[in-house]
C-alpha cells in the first residue's frame, strides 16, 4: 500500500505538469493521457437505502481527480457536486457519471432522481480510498500499518486489538477481539468479524485445507466431508446459515470479480473472471448483497493469487488468528 501511494502522488504530479486536457462538466473530455486506476475501496451514505453506488474507475487529470460512479438506477438524469452539475449516461439500466473526488475523503453528492412522481434532489456521502497508510474509525486509536509480504492483503492495527484488513479488489473487514464493542457508525462497505469465528461457512475444500486444526463442529460449512447449506446452483441456503449460527462465510477468489462485489480491479490485481457470464456474475452479487443484509460476513480469500509463498503465509496467519482463540494462540506459542 506505501508503494501505491508513492505511485498515487507521482502520477498526480505528473498529470499536472504535463497539463492535458481538462475534463469538462460530467468529465466528457477527459485527456486521453490521464492514468487510471481501480479504487483500493468505495463507501457511500445517504438517501433511502434502495440505491446501490460503486466506483469501478479513478482518473487523474491535471492533478485533479474523476471517480466513474455507477448508481444501480437509470433515473438519474444528472449529480451535482459543489454546485456543478455532472450530467449521467445511462446503460444496462444504470447511470454513470464522472465526478471530481478528494480521495481518502468524504465528498457530498447530491442526485436528481425522477423515480418519483416528482423529480427528487438526495443528497449522498461518498468516499474513494486509494494508498491511504491510515483509516480512521470513530472511537478507534490508529497505532501502524503492519508490515507484511502479501500484496493481496493489508492490515492497519488499532489499540486494543482492533485491526483493519483490506482485500485488493474487495474490501475492508474490520475484526472485533473477543469481548470488544463494534465501533459505530461503520461505513456501509465495512464488514464486522468478531474473533473468534465460532462458525463459519466455507466454500471450497482447498479453501478448508487452508485453515488451522479446527474442531469439526466449528466449521458450519461442510457436514460428513461434504459442503452443507448449498442449494441449486450453488445458491448459500441464508436460512440454514442463521439457524446454525454462522457468523463467517469464506468464499474462494472466484467472488473476487468486481460485478460481484462492485469494485473493478485495475490491471495489476485483474481479478474480473472471464468464466463468469454476466448473468452468473449478476447472482453472486446477488447473494453477496443478501450475507451483507444478513450481517454475515462474507470474506473472499485470494491467497493462492500471491505471487510469492511469504505472501500467501500471511493469509494463513489470518486465518489462525480468525479461528483460534487468542489464549489458545498464546499457549500454542
Amino acid at each position: 500500500m506505501r508503494i501505491r501511494t508513492l505511485i498515487l502522488a507521482v502520477l498526480m504530479m505528473v498529470s499536472a505538469v504535463l497539463g492535458g486536457t481538462a475534463a469538462a462538466a460530467g468529465g466528457e473530455d477527459a485527456s486521453a493521457d490521464a492514468e487510471r486506476f481501480a479504487p483500493d475501496s468505495f463507501s457511500f451514505s445517504g438517501g433511502s437505502g434502495k440505491l446501490t453506488i460503486t466506483c469501478p474507475e479513478v482518473e487523474i487529470v491535471d492533478g485533479q481527480a474523476w471517480a466513474t460512479l455507477v448508481l444501480s438506477s437509470r433515473n438519474y438524469p444528472w449529480v451535482r457536486v459543489d454546485g456543478v452539475q455532472y450530467d449521467a449516461e445511462h446503460p444496462d439500466n444504470n447511470s454513470v457519471v464522472k465526478i471530481p473526488v478528494e480521495l481518502n475523503a468524504p465528498v457530498e453528492i447530491v442526485g436528481l432522481t425522477t423515480a418519483m412522481s416528482e423529480p427528487h434532489e438526495i443528497v449522498y456521502t461518498v468516499c474513494v480510498r486509494y494508498g491511504a497508510e491510515e483509516e480512521l474509525i470513530p472511537g478507534l486509536t490508529f497505532l501502524e500499518r503492519e508490515e507484511t509480504e502479501a500484496e493481496l492483503l493489508d492490515v492497519l492495527l488499532y489499540e486494543d486489538g482492533y485491526k483493519l484488513v483490506r482485500v485488493a479488489g474487495v474490501g475492508r473487514y474490520l475484526l472485533v477481539p473477543e469481548g470488544g464493542e463494534i465501533p459505530a457508525p461503520l461505513e456501509n462497505d465495512m464488514q464486522v468479524i468478531r474473533l473468534p469465528v465460532s462458525g463459519a461457512y466455507v466454500e471450497t475444500r482447498e479453501l478448508m485445507e487452508q485453515l488451522p486444526e479446527p474442531d469439526a463442529a466449528a466449521l458450519a460449512g461442510f457436514e460428513g466431508g461434504e459442503a452443507a447449506f448449498v442449494g441449486a446452483g450453488g445458491e448459500l441456503m441464508l436460512p440454514k446459515l442463521l439457524k446454525n449460527k454462522c457468523s463467517l462465510v469464506l468464499l474462494s477468489s472466484l467472488w473476487a470479480d468486481g460485478r460481484i462485489v462492485g469494485a473493478e480491479p485495475d490491471a495489476e490485481d485483474a481479478v474480473t473472471r472471464e468464466e463468469l457470464t454476466d448473468e452468473q456474475a449478476q447472482e453472486l452479487r446477488r447473494i453477496y448483497e443478501a450475507l451483507k443484509e444478513y450481517a454475515i460476513p462474507a470474506f473472499v480469500d485470494r491467497s493462492g493469487e500471491e505471487p510469492a509463498p511469504e505472501g500467501a503465509a500471511v493469509w494463513e496467519a489470518l486465518y489462525q488468528e480468525l479461528f483460534v482463540p487468542a489464549e489458545d494462540a498464546e499457549k500454542a506459542s
